[in-house]
């Protein structure tokens, strides 16, 4: 017993000396980099702030998952019928960019440090590497996995994070009309005459174009439908205001993608194609083949 403590102790002074050093040079680029905001003095400070969320953080990690996540938040994505390999692949990388594009919301919300403008290395920009800013913690985790008819698979992650993946999903697996966002996705992107496409506003045009499409059709509804009694006007007016929101949510995130390519960190051509993957495969497997049952949300 005695040894082993001599050992902790040893390796504790290891570390304590390390970390000093490490600390000194963060000081040092930092100071550096105020003083004189250069190439060669951001390259300086951008490497040492690399090494130390690569090697370092992760040591600390148990800690900052206690101060991050409290209150884990479990989501229930149940599932039926026959599923083919492919399709799981769809659903696991779609729910794990959802989780990943929020978290970075609520870090550019908090003003974490981690994502700072400017320290983004090239490559993390233009391949849009988003699980480089994200801690271990913050991954979201499989807990479950049930493969019958029906079936489930529950995720567990941060309380709010998991409350957007949640209202995006069940937005994107309700709703008919959003398969149009896609179609029109595609027209702005690829069809639209070349000579007018140069505005690289693909995405907030496809959702615009597919909400101005869906709520003039559902006013003109409306109006012809003005004997309705009462009760089942209010449905008609609430199936309107569900709408709005969809598109509102939606629109929310298409703004977030030009902030997080505006900040260099992540590169907007292939965010914008990832959610339009992930919109198309819930789709796909909510709406269309009712693969996707239904979801649910809780604390642990």
């Amino acid at each position: 017993m005695i040894k082993r403590a001599e050992k902790y102790i040893d390796f504790l002074q290891n570390r304590i000396v390390e970390y000093n050093e490490l600390l000194g040079l963060l000081r040092e680029a930092l100071n550096n980099y105020r003083s004189n905001p250069n190439y060669s003095n951001q390259i300086r400070l951008s490497g040492l702030i690399a090494h130390f969320e690569r090697f370092e953080l992760p040591k600390f990690a148990h800690v900052l998952e206690k101060e991050y996540e409290q209150l884990p938040e479990k989501l229930t994505i149940y599932i039926d019928k026959d599923w083919k390999a492919f399709e799981f692949d769809k659903i696991f990388k779609s729910v794990d960019f959802l989780n990943k594009i929020y978290t970075l919301q609520r870090k550019l919300t908090t003003g974490e440090s981690r994502i700072n403008a400017g320290e983004s290395r090239d490559y993390i920009y233009k391949n849009a590497k988003l699980y480089h800013y994200l801690a271990p913690f913050e991954e979201l985790k499989v807990t479950k996995i049930e493969y019958a008819s029906p079936g489930l698979i529950d995720f567990n992650g941060a309380e709010k994070v998991i409350g957007k993946i949640f209202s995006f999903i069940e937005k994107t697996v309700t709703f008919e009309f959003v398969r149009k966002i896609v179609d029109n996705y595609d027209y702005f992107k690829y069809k639209r005459p070349l000579q007018v496409h140069n505005d690289k506003a693909e995405l907030r045009n496809a959702i615009r174009k597919t909400e101005t499409e869906v709520l003039e059709e559902e006013t003109r509804k409306l109006k012809l439908q003005a004997d309705l009694d009462e009760e089942r006007y209010k449905l008609q007016m609430r199936k309107l205001e569900r709408q709005k929101e969809v598109f509102a949510e939606f629109l929310e995130i298409s703004e977030l993608i030009d902030k997080l390519d505006e900040r260099r960190i992540a590169k907007k051509e292939l965010l914008e194609n990832q959610l339009i993957q992930t919109i198309s495969a819930l789709h796909n497997l909510g709406f269309e083949t009712e693969k996707i049952k239904l979801l649910k949300k809780s604390n642990e």
